[in-house]
């Protein structure tokens, strides 16, 4: 009865809340079932699916001469056996392994033909990275199902995906048109409107967005964008009010309207508005980075310097809050000096603002000047909620500068305020393990953990720290104890698949950790390094040559990691191309290399020079 209603709810439902709750709620018990009788071992789990998955298609293909064929099979138990491949995809996709996923997905697609799990099929291909089968498959889809929208706004994506706008663009508009209550497909119209420079018709995309969507906070904070983009100041006020009173709690909401207000005139206002902007973020380095995406947004952040410098120069009254926002737009464009100065005329002016104080702090450490810096963030009252974020910058001046003698009393300090924040213990380790003090810094993360239970990337530092300690056994624990409740962390995914690889143990389970990490942070160049590693470890050279050989020829980030050459050298090695290898080995000592790394590559070439000759 289950597998049948998995099977109906894909015919009925597209993308409804509906659906999607019916088959994770089915997804669910059948997993726990599957717990029950295998108990709670992944493994166990896995096998279970994986053998009854193979069992179904085994029948669905009627091999046997007394099996009925499938295609003889009555329409429930065709949409019963298609919902049950399709949970079990969802299953494999869960577990990192898509390609699995995808073919199942084709023979639940084979069984029962239909816009669902079409759709299904055309994303398991995009998130394998095979972006032109993905596209033809979505074309063949839309011609099968022309009055799908989900269809077609995947037809869309893909043709985005393929830097073919146009073609997306009209995709985007059929979609509206098969569905108008279909929100992501106006915001694409609205992203390729601006690409390509096409404001305008923003604006006019963004009108239609409001009356589709009347209570949609986002559509109306969009329309007072693109009105103030296209210079319609005056009219951007209404919509900018209509989306802060829809989501008074969203900073994105609050900027707007108080952007919209100090374009109108009404300072007053906007200053109560930015008060309140800045209590919503707990950090001055969050407010920052929130405010330059929404300007980044708005058009772009020589535009948004434009309008705010027009705000600043207008005469009627101080605006410390565009000068703020001013300062914090310059140090993303690099221009730290005139940022500096910005907030050095802010503080002599407001002094007692602490927030104003702390961020004038930073700007001198922008301009490299840390002793002003340090006595800007000691002037910060010890009872302001900022004072630990202006002691927590203390410490790091000190670290960079390896005065760690005053770094740790700054430490002692700030560990017995009861507001210390865990960035203060994160930042502390790091710099004990920077001067090879890795124990300690294990300490530290444990110590943190009690303070701060919830921070579970608390873990995955332990996890970092013990390998740095030598304690290998453990740090795979830790990470494995992270990953548990953090499956789609792609750094802890990268870091255990290496560690495995590194050790040559379980490389099956290391290859699949590092897909997973890939699927989630595409074509990640320290990623596909784990991975080559892991291919050489098998002794597949060649394929993992293929990888570091792309990488040291397209990846600026990775050319000057050592390890990288290493790895080409050791695989030039194994399939006996020994020039390659040496060019290789001596341009891994030439990069940068932790001490660790360096003794051993050293190790390693002096072994091959005995062996080959210079």
């Amino acid at each position: 009865e289950a597998l049948g209603l998995v099977g109906g709810c894909m015919r009925k439902f597209q993308y409804g809340s509906f659906k999607r709750f019916v088959v994770s709620s089915l997804l669910a018990w059948i997993l726990s079932s599957c717990k029950t009788s295998q108990g709670n071992s992944p493994e166990g789990i896995g096998a279970h699916i994986d053998g009854e998955v193979n069992q179904v298609i085994n029948s669905s293909l009627a091999s046997e001469p007394d099996e009925v064929p499938a295609f003889l099979w009555s329409p429930a138990r065709r949409q019963a056996t298609a919902g049950y491949l399709y949970l079990a995809s969802e299953f494999m996709s869960l577990g990192g392994e898509s390609a699995k996923a995808s073919s199942v997905l084709e023979a639940a697609y084979n069984l029962d033909p239909n816009a669902f799990l079409g759709a299904k099929m055309i994303m398991a291909r995009a998130e394998k990275g095979e972006n032109e089968q993905a596209l033809l498959e979505a074309q063949r889809m839309v011609l099968l199902y022309p009055k799908s929208a989900p269809l077609r706004f995947i037809l869309g994506q893909m043709f985005t995906r393929s830097q073919k706008l146009d073609e997306a663009y009209a995709e985007f508009e059929k979609t509206i048109e098969l569905d108008r209550g279909h929100e992501p497909a106006y915001i694409a119209l609205i992203v390729i409107d601006q690409i390509q420079k096409r404001n305008l018709q923003a604006l006019k995309v963004a009108e239609r967005y409001t009356q589709a969507f009347p209570n949609s906070a986002a559509a109306w904070a969009l329309l007072a964008r693109q009105r103030i983009v296209n210079n319609k100041r005056a009219e951007c006020l209404e919509p900018a009010r209509r989306a802060y009173e829809l989501q008074s709690s969203n900073p994105e909401m609050v900027l707007v309207y108080a952007l919209a207000l100090e374009l109108n005139e009404k300072s007053e206002q906007a200053i109560s508005l930015y008060e309140q902007l800045y209590r919503l973020a707990p950090t001055n380095e969050e407010l920052a980075s929130r405010m330059v995406e929404i300007y980044r947004q708005m058009g772009g952040l020589d535009s948004a310097l434009e309008i705010l410098n027009e705000l600043a120069e207008r005469t009627d009254g101080d605006k410390p809050g565009i000068q703020m926002q001013r300062a914090i737009i310059l140090w993303e464009k690099k221009r730290f000096e005139e940022a500096a100065k910005i907030l050095d005329e802010l503080h002599e002016k407001y002094p007692e603002s602490e927030r104003i104080t702390y961020l004038t702090g930073m700007g001198k450490e922008k301009v490299q000047q840390p002793n002003e810096a340090i006595r800007i963030y000691e002037g910060i009252p010890e009872n302001s909620v900022f004072r630990v974020h202006g002691d927590l910058r203390i410490l790091l001046i000190h670290a960079d500068a390896k005065a760690f003698d005053k770094a740790d009393k700054v430490f002692e300090r700030l560990s017995k305020r009861e507001d210390v924040i865990d960035t203060v213990y994160i930042a502390y380790a790091a710099m004990n393990a920077d001067q090879n003090k890795a124990d300690r810094s294990i300490e530290l993360m444990k110590e943190a953990q009690k303070k701060f239970p919830t921070n579970q990337k608390l873990l995955f530092f332990q996890g970092v720290y013990e390998e740095k300690a030598g304690d290998r056994k453990a740090s795979k624990q830790s990470m494995k104890d992270f990953l548990k409740t953090n499956v789609n962390d792609s750094g802890a995914l990268n870091f255990l698949g290496y560690m495995l690889a590194e050790d040559g143990e379980d490389l099956d389970e290391a290859e699949k950790l590092l897909n997973r990490a890939l699927e989630i942070k595409k074509n990640d160049a320290f990623y596909l390094d784990s991975l080559a590693w892991v291919y050489f470890q098998k002794k597949q050279f060649q394929k993992a040559l293929q990888i570091l050989e792309g990488l040291i020829k397209n990846s600026k980030e990775i050319q000057q990691e050592g390890v990288v050459f290493e790895h080409a050298a050791r695989c030039y090695q194994a399939l006996g191309k020994n020039e390659e290898a040496k060019v290789h080995f001596k341009r891994a000592l030439e990069s940068q290399l932790d001490p660790r790394d360096r003794i051993r590559i050293e190790r390693l070439y002096n072994d091959f020079v005995k062996k080959v000759g210079t």
